[in-house]
């Protein structure tokens, strides 16, 4: 209840803010598209004037995938209940100059600031999602954002994942909040977004089953009754945040005389600045009232052998000073030269299991974009940094965008790109102190290469990435941080592709990865996840049917276990997993303005034996019913 009540008191302020502040919304949008379109755009490093818009998304193809972590590709490993820890399958290494704290084994289930939707429309809309499933299962969230006055707007989405599991302390219990706020002068010369963030996740850990066998040879179909490894033991992961953006034209917009609304371009244009401030401070909590168990002893000597309370705060503040060439106007994929510079100064401050540490970091920054002839574009940019921590930090990263043609007409668009990283490793892996592990390093920086092609026409993507890395970080077979020191490749290729014949579709993406030291990384060679689906209208277009059949696979590795008292995952030699088909039958339907499924969710479980895991000792739900439904509202 005390939540609820944080909500409300928080949005009843950014109300009574808004109306005794600010008056009359931007046109500028309004001119181009119809009264009744919602848009919305995320943060971006320039500031708040210059994002890519989206349309909200209505289409019925996918809407059976609900998850966070399988919403665009099962190609993320779980513990087998919405809303626990997971990893990703696909490589696809951190690489920042900011400081990391270094979990982010709950990411998917948390809202960030680069995933926050600000909207841009003109008549106020909700949308009201529900999905309901085997073992109490439910997902709820609720969309809404409206236009207090015509320059100010603002929006909320609160997110509720409830689910028991089908395994003794299984449990998840995850909450998501963020509010916006946008606020633009009449001539849009200055403007500022601003957003504020909750997270609070409670889940139960069981530290796997004890016995695969008793669960591979189906022994006991009540998954309730199989023995699991940790009775007592739990996580919480708090996240609060603010965070705003603001963004002021240097030059004065001045107006066509004849109809005072269309602005004349400067041959000298100031450019812009924008600044951002963050604020934001993340809780971890690790109990355990059996501290004892024989689920830990192989790893370290336990501190406190009646309990475990393992608590650690990361409270990071962030101020950025931004200068780029973008006038009035002006659109980065038209403007044929660009150039911006950052000043970036982080507070970081880590307490809890160990005596507060303080950090501080500057970190200037710049890039650059060409584009010639409507056909190429050259981007660049590189990033340095002083301070405590990552002190001697740089990325650089610079892409090559080449369209077959020209940007409107053309038979695709070739991408070429490369990295270069040198970064101190996450903190976590070098200092952690708690009940059950602790450790002091000194690591080495991680250097990471990477150079990649891709191509994309129409609903056809494919590209290959090659990575080199040297100094690699990772958590070994005792579940503690080791580094490589030796370098080795990784090489990735991909296709996705979506193809439709007459009402027929068939998505397809297919993922090929191949590690040149399996010792420290470990990744399934191939990945694959086929929908066939057949869409087809009903009573005078009124409503859209869709049944179909998805389909996902990954060949057989040794993949990483999960320790739940470092929310982490590590090397492990004793299991194989994989090589096994997981499928679901669904059936999708639009009416109007409502979108509603109904899937049975691993409808092959046990045709081919009872070894469905994507982390060892975890095994994957069994088949099960899922129904869901949206509906949009636009007054």
């Amino acid at each position: 209840m005390s939540f609820i009540r944080k909500v409300l008191f928080t949005f009843n302020i950014l109300i009574l803010f808004s109306i005794n502040i600010f008056a009359n919304q931007n046109d500028t949008l309004q001119q181009k598209i119809d009264s009744s379109a919602v848009f919305y755009f995320y943060v971006n490093p320039d500031s708040a004037a210059f994002s890519k818009l989206y349309y909200i998304d209505t289409i019925l193809t996918g809407f059976q995938q609900y998850d966070p972590i399988s919403k665009h590709g099962r190609f993320y490993a779980g513990l087998g209940n919405i809303g626990l820890a997971h990893h990703n399958m696909v490589f696809n290494p951190f690489i920042s100059n900011e400081f990391d704290f270094g979990i982010h084994s709950f990411d998917r289930y948390l809202y960030k600031n680069k995933t926050v939707k600000y909207y841009r429309l003109f008549i106020p809309y909700t949308k009201l999602y529900y999905e309901n499933g085997a073992k109490k299962e439910q997902f709820f969230r609720v969309t809404h954002s409206q236009n207090i006055a015509r320059q100010f707007t603002i929006g909320l989405d609160f997110r509720f994942i409830h689910s028991p599991g089908y395994y003794e302390r299984q449990k998840s219990d995850d909450k998501n909040l963020f509010i916006t706020g946008q606020f633009y002068t009449k001539n849009n010369r200055y403007g500022i977004i601003a957003n504020y963030i909750h997270n609070k996740l409670i889940v139960e850990e069981n530290g796997g089953i004890q016995s695969d066998s008793a669960f591979e040879n189906n022994i006991e179909t009540d998954r309730q009754l199989l023995n699991i490894n940790l009775q007592n033991a739990q996580n919480k992961i708090k996240e609060a945040g603010l965070f705003f953006n603001q963004y002021f034209y240097l030059s004065k917009i001045s107006k066509n005389n004849t109809t005072d609304t269309i602005p004349i371009k400067r041959k000298l244009d100031l450019g812009r600045i924008s600044h951002s401030f963050s604020w934001s401070r993340n809780q971890f909590l690790y109990e355990d009232k059996d501290p004892a168990s024989l689920f830990y002893q192989k790893y370290d000597s336990i501190i406190d052998s009646t309990l475990t309370h393992d608590s650690t705060y990361v409270i990071k503040i962030k101020n950025q000073l931004t200068w780029s060439n973008l006038g009035f106007n002006d659109k980065l994929e038209d403007k044929i030269f660009y150039l911006y510079f950052n000043l970036n100064y982080q507070y970081i401050e880590i307490g809890g299991y160990a005596p507060t540490k303080y950090f501080s970091q500057l970190i200037p920054s710049g890039g650059f974009s060409v584009f010639i002839l409507k056909s190429f574009r050259l981007n660049f940019n590189a990033g340095y940094t002083f301070g405590d921590y990552n002190k001697g930090g740089f990325k650089a990263h610079a892409q090559i965008d080449q369209f077959i043609g020209n940007k409107n007409k053309n038979i695709g668009l070739l991408k070429l790109k490369a990295t270069y990283s040198n970064q101190i490793p996450s903190y976590y892996y070098q200092h952690y102190d708690a009940n059950n592990f602790r450790w002091d390093n000194n690591l080495k920086k991680q250097k990471f290469i990477l150079a990649g092609v891709e191509y994309s026409y129409k609903t056809l993507k494919l590209g290959a990435n090659l990575y080199q890395l040297e100094n690699f970080v990772y958590f070994d077979t005792l579940a503690k941080p080791n580094q490589c020191e030796k370098s080795f490749n990784v090489i990735s290729a991909f296709i996705y592709k979506n193809f439709k014949i007459g009402k027929f579709g068939i998505d397809n993406k297919f993922i090929y990865q191949n590690v040149s030291n399996s010792n420290v990384l470990r990744l399934p060679e191939l990945t694959a996840n086929v929908t066939v689906h057949f869409t087809q209208s009903l009573f005078q277009n009124a409503a859209i049917i869709q049944p179909g059949i998805e389909v996902y696979y990954f060949t057989d590795y040794y993949a990483n276990a999960y320790m739940p008292a470092l929310r982490s995952f590590y090397i492990q030699n004793e299991k194989k997993i994989g090589n096994c088909f997981y499928a679901d039958v669904f059936l999708n339907l639009k009416i109007k303005r409502v979108l509603f499924f109904v899937k049975y969710q691993h409808f092959n479980a046990g045709f081919s034996g009872y070894n469905y895991y994507t982390v060892p000792h975890y095994p994957m739900q069994d088949a099960a019913f899922k129904i869901g439904i949206s509906w949009r509202f636009y007054d």
